[in-house]
């Protein structure tokens, strides 16, 4: 039996499709509400299995409550229905899908992906724990040690690896503190703090070459540049991204290991 919650400020539409679903034998409605607010606390007290609920109520409002209840309870299930024709509603409805359902997901099949990789071309999943314990400094350092190692390897290196190696070093460890500054006065604290445990794991090492932690030392800056709003910003940072990618990937297709 599929036990169904109706919200709905409209009393006659309330009922109208009490009538409708309960021409269907395998589903009951539990219970009604007539606003945003009542629907979460009906919602906490009935637990349905299904929520069809109007997005267009006034108050809390159909959007707000869906927000709160899935906030609350991932795995509840809302049809969501408006007479208005703004797409406004709709697109904001699916965001609150987006971030309860898709946007975990995509982490999960990032890291299924990474796992796959691993074991496609090394042959086994987990193989950068190894390769980590056996490649890259295990003893702790202050990070101006790491940084005065990346200003010396400058001298000693060939011309290319001045550049991505050397002064790559050098510049990731400096902009990873600059972005994790800059992020305890531009983002949540929880993000910021995420970002400054990553930034300390990245730097109080004597060797800071690592790809991996460049990509988790530029964690703040993509969250900080979420926040751009000018067109284009964005469309210079795509320009210079594209330019870097191709520079780099026509090198490592020559030969130069440092890409």
């Amino acid at each position: 039996m599929i036990r169904v919650l109706l919200v709905d400020d409209h009393a006659v539409v309330r009922t109208g499709f009490r009538l409708l679903l309960q021409a269907h034998p395998d589903i009951t409605v539990a219970g009604e509400a007539d606003s945003g607010e009542s629907a979460c606390q009906r919602y906490l007290e009935l637990t349905p299995d299904v929520v069809v609920m109007d997005l267009g109520m006034p108050g809390m409002g159909g959007l707000e409550a869906l927000r709160r209840i899935r906030a609350h309870h991932a795995q509840a299930r809302v049809l969501a229905l408006s007479a208005h024709d703004d797409p406004l509603y709709a697109r904001r409805a699916l965001r609150e899908v987006w971030t309860a359902i898709v946007a975990p997901g995509l982490i999960v099949l990032g890291l299924l992906t990474y796992l796959a990789t691993n074991l496609l071309v090394l042959g086994d999943a987990f193989a950068f724990i190894s390769v980590q314990r056996e490649h890259w400094s295990h003893s702790l350092s202050a990070p101006w040690v790491g940084f005065r190692e990346a200003i010396q390897g400058i001298n000693w290196r060939v011309p290319w690896e001045k550049l991505t190696v050397g002064g790559g070093e050098a510049a990731g460890g400096i902009a990873a503190y600059a972005t994790t500054t800059l992020s305890w006065l531009r983002l949540r604290p929880s993000d910021a703090a995420y970002a400054t445990v990553l930034t300390v794991m990245m730097t109080f090492l004597p060797f800071w070459l690592s790809i991996p932690r460049y990509l988790l030392g530029m964690y703040p800056l993509f969250l900080l540049v979420g926040r751009i709003t000018q067109r284009w910003i964005y469309l210079a940072m795509v320009a210079a991204s594209f330019i870097g990618l191709l520079v780099f990937g026509l090198a490592f297709g020559r030969g130069y290991w440092a890409f």
